[in-house]
This record gives structure tokens, C-alpha cells and sequence, in this order.
């Protein structure tokens, strides 16, 4: 039984998550709880779909709607938005999308990121002769010195998760975003474990593309993604 207080500021919000009332919920780094008002917009979606068929005015407003809310999480504009199936879609489509020349590469701490934000890259490694230059971790983290050490004149990407999915530790996205910005180095980020926890301002930052998935801080469902390109 929940013994917590219920005229708490925070009652009314804690009130929306249901699973929240039966345990203590950890797992938000995997997925996160759907709540009561995220159910009842799939409801509205699936009950539209029930008794109008197939609106596609009213559906695709409703898309448009979606990307202009995320472009507004993130301050980017909502022509910089695309919609994936996850990290790894998006990884790909950006990933994809660049020219590589001879001799191009990757600055990455390997040990420390999501397999999402790493066969991609070794993918374009075997189909395209891209070099992956590896960064040693340090005490658990991304090392940003080492980062940029790492980088020169064939740097074209340089790829961090602003929360490595293990630990869990806090990278200083701004700090790197200002070096690469200032030497023409795109900067990609995995911001799966921190979208929709941790304020996020692309401009800011000066992240260059960033890809997240839909089930973890943003309490949506599974299988679904976003994809920012400046």
C-alpha cells in the first residue's frame, strides 16, 4: 500500500504513471512507465482509427503536430526533425548521408557506448575504408581530453552518448560541441538515455545530429525514434 502523502506538489504528476503506485520504478535507462495522458492519446489515435477509417488530413496533422513538439524539446526547428524506428536507424540514415573521402575517420570511446552507436561505424568501416580512432575510457567515463587529442585533420565525425547507457555518467556535450564546431568536425550524439530527462539545446551545444529512441525519457512507446540534423 502507498503511504506517501497525496497533497504533495508532485502527487498529481506522480498519480498519471500507475505503475508508479505499485512499486518503485527504476528502469527508466531501458523504458520508461507509459502514462495515464500518453494512453489516452493512443486511445484518441486508435478510436479515430475505429470510427473514421483512415483520415489522412487529420493523421498527418497529428504527425506534424508530434515533430514540432519534439523540434520544440530540443530547439531545433521541426525541418530538422525526422522520424526512426530507433538509435540505430538514425545512426545510419546521418552516418549514411555523409560524404567520406580516403582516409576519413571516426573518434569514438568504443568501450563506453551502446552497440547502436557502434556497428554502424564499423559498418561504413568494411563497405567504405572509414578508420575508427579508439578512445580509452577513464575511471568509468568518457574522457573529453582524450577526445580531442585524438582528433585531426581526417577527423570527420566525432560520436558520444550525452549518457553512456553504462555507467550512466553525464558527458560534457557543449565542452566538445564548441572543438568540433570551431575545426569543421560534425559532432553526432546518442542522446537515448537523456532526451526527455535532462535539458536539451542542439543550438547550444552546437550538436551537430542527434538520434534517440521513443520508450525511455519520453514515456512513449517502443520502436519508435527521433533523428536531428542541423
Amino acid at each position: 500500500m502507498d503511504n506517501r502523502p497525496t497533497d504533495h506538489p508532485f502527487a498529481d504528476f506522480r498519480n498519471q504513471f500507475l505503475g508508479a503506485k505499485q512499486s518503485i520504478y527504476m528502469d527508466v535507462a531501458a523504458r520508461g512507465l507509459i502514462s495515464t495522458s500518453v494512453r489516452e492519446a493512443i486511445d484518441a489515435y486508435l478510436d479515430h482509427r475505429m470510427v473514421q477509417g483512415a483520415d489522412k488530413s487529420w493523421m498527418f496533422d497529428e504527425v506534424e503536430k508530434t515533430r514540432e513538439s519534439f523540434a520544440r524539446l530540443i530547439r531545433a526547428d521541426p525541418t530538422e526533425i525526422a522520424f526512426t524506428k530507433n538509435v540505430s536507424d538514425g545512426i545510419n540514415a546521418f552516418a549514411s548521408a555523409i560524404q567520406w573521402d580516403q582516409g576519413d575517420n571516426v573518434v569514438i570511446c568504443e568501450a563506453l557506448e551502446h552497440p547502436a552507436n557502434v556497428y554502424p561505424w564499423y559498418n561504413l568501416k568494411e563497405l567504405l575504408g572509414i578508420q575508427l580512432k579508439r578512445v580509452n575510457p577513464e575511471n568509468g567515463q568518457i574522457p573529453l581530453e582524450r577526445l580531442i587529442a585524438s582528433a585531426d585533420e581526417k577527423t570527420r565525425v566525432i560520436t558520444v552518448s550525452s549518457v553512456s547507457f553504462s555507467p550512466g555518467a553525464r558527458f560534457p556535450v557543449g565542452e566538445l560541441g564548441l572543438f568540433c564546431r570551431a575545426r569543421g568536425i560534425l559532432l553526432w550524439v546518442d542522446a537515448a538515455q537523456s532526451i526527455g530527462i535532462l535539458d536539451t539545446n542542439v543550438r547550444a551545444l552546437n550538436i551537430d545530429a542527434l538520434a534517440t529512441s521513443t520508450q525511455k525519457g519520453l514515456l512513449a512507446l517502443y520502436g519508435g525514434g527521433f533523428l536531428y540534423v542541423r
